[in-house]
């Protein structure tokens, strides 16, 4: 306030009025690649391990990024926690030349940028942030003339074969790495490596109980978050003598039909053995719909048998020793499917075949099942596995696993066995 000679002075805690300014914003871009390591805690129903990402390609509207769970019918759960951005800049290239500059992220997580046999009257500006350092790798330009300047360094020029590599360090901050050529002699061009502030993230996860489907990872600028990118990663639970595979999530899409199809591949989920069968009390029934499997033939299965529904066709590659192969249980909806018991119980019941008792069986994915001729109404829930035979087997055992599931694919007393091994355990009522 004041008058005409003079106005109160403005005092820190005095009388004047006073408010606090915030700076409101949204990130521009969010977290990539989201990558699970792999659970590291052997207890059924518990996870332990680390999320490694990628970080936004720029920091500049990140403070940090929130860690939730993905509960199994996709919404968002409680929140595990947050991790602080770094001011991470992914390096740019401006100018005239920068279509002829090759770019290329390194094994070490750095940025290679190189230029062979250049033209005269080049120019380019790669704008990085530190602290970090490059590495020059190759140099061979005309002296004094031509040459790359790293910030405020002096120009580096000539043909340095007998100087690289070498490293140039640089302050935190940002920083232009400039090229230019003249219009005389010209060389053989450069390549440099850039590190500066990581570009990977990592946020760890200590024991704690498995609560959803997967992992969220939601970049933030204070208290808002970026909720249009959200990365995920599915985690799976491994337990020694139980199978393991992500849990399923159900996703809505249209009814297609049954996929049946086998193929070869190998699998990263932590094998499980078939062991005899054991009582499971009978589960409660929900309907859902078909997980999309992109890597398998679409058709509808034969091979029936009772409540169990194979695939027709059952290969192996040459040179193989892992079968893919999927079944539907008629009665049985994937949410109780998805339970670790459950999981058990499907394993377990491999053990009916004399061949499959010691062979190590991994289910890759559980997921429901629209109406099919096959199903008949039903809900169901489609088993997609992999079988190996025991660890070292030769080629003639690798064969005997896949004979073994094509004769349960065709029906008879395997597949009866099978079945009824199944049922029982499951609690399920038997066919009409």
């Amino acid at each position: 306030s004041g008058r005409a000679i003079g106005e109160l002075p403005a005092q820190l805690q005095g009388s004047a009025p006073r408010v606090a300014l915030k700076d409101y914003g949204r990130p521009i871009s969010g977290a990539r690649a989201l990558r699970w390591t792999g659970d590291a805690d052997r207890r059924l129903g518990f996870v332990q391990g680390s999320l490694v990402f990628d970080r936004a390609r720029n920091e500049a509207s990140v403070t940090n990024y929130n860690v939730y769970w993905r509960m199994a019918d996709g919404s968002r759960g409680p929140m595990l926690g947050s991790i602080d951005g770094a001011g991470f800049r992914e390096p740019t290239c401006t100018g005239t030349t920068c279509p002829l500059i090759n770019g290329s992220r390194t094994a070490a997580g750095g940025f290679r940028f190189e230029r062979g046999a250049y033209a005269e009257s080049e120019e380019a500006t790669i704008s990085i942030f530190g602290p970090g350092h490059v590495n020059v790798l190759r140099f061979d330009t005309e002296e004094v003339y031509d040459g790359l300047k790293i910030g405020s360094d002096e120009v580096v020029s000539g043909n340095l074969a007998g100087s690289v590599p070498f490293v140039k360090k640089f302050p935190e901050g940002p920083l232009n790495i400039v090229w230019a050529s003249d219009e005389s002699m010209q060389g053989g061009g450069w390549s440099i490596e850039i590190f500066d502030a990581s570009p990977t993230a990592e946020f760890k996860i200590n024991a704690t109980a498995l609560l959803g489907s997967g992992f969220e990872v939601v970049a933030a600028y204070g208290q808002n978050e970026l909720k249009s990118h959200v990365a995920f990663v599915r985690v799976m639970d491994n337990v020694p003598g139980h199978a393991s595979e992500p849990m399923a999530a159900v996703v809505p899409t249209t009814g297609r039909g049954l996929a049946a199809s086998s193929s070869n591949g190998g699998g990263a989920a932590e094998p499980a053995k078939a062991t005899a069968p054991s009582k499971q009390g009978k589960g409660r029934l929900h309907t859902g719909h078909e997980e999309s499997e992109p890597w398998l033939p679409r058709g509808v299965t034969t091979g029936n048998y009772g409540r169990v529904h194979w695939s027709e066709s059952v290969f192996r590659r040459e040179g193989g020793s892992v079968v893919r192969s999927s079944f539907v249980v008629q009665g049985l909806a994937p949410e109780v499917a998805s339970q670790p018991a459950t999981r058990a119980e499907l394993v377990r019941a491999f053990a009916t075949s004399q061949t499959l008792k010691d062979a190590i069986v991994r289910l890759v994915s559980i997921a429901a099942v629209g109406d099919s001729e096959a199903v008949q109404g039903s809900v169901a829930a489609k088993i997609v596995f992999e079988v190996e035979g025991p660890s070292g087997a030769s080629t003639a055992a690798s064969d005997r696993v896949e004979s073994a599931l094509i004769s349960l694919a065709a029906g008879g007393r395997a597949t009866a066995r099978f079945d009824a091994a199944l049922g029982a355990a499951l609690g399920l009522s038997p066919p009409a």
